[in-house]
């Protein structure tokens, strides 16, 4: 029996994108942007105390890997 070696969430979503007609690749890839760059454009300002830091972390967090 083979084993099948682990995929991480990427690249199972970049299998299956591959098995779907390219016109529905194309959507996908453009619903995609416009999600990310509007996430990107969020400016959060800085946080007003020592408790409200780590939802400062992960609202920054997010809005970076939009923009990568």
């Amino acid at each position: 029996m083979v084993r099948r070696r682990r995929q991480s969430v990427l690249e199972d979503v970049v299998e299956i994108a591959s098995k779907l007609p390219w016109k529905v690749g194309l959507g996908l890839a453009v619903v995609s942007y416009l999600v990310l760059h509007s996430v990107a454009g969020i400016k959060i300002g800085q946080p007003a105390t020592v408790g409200t830091m780590g939802n400062y972390m992960v609202n920054q967090f997010a809005i970076t890997m939009g923009l990568s």
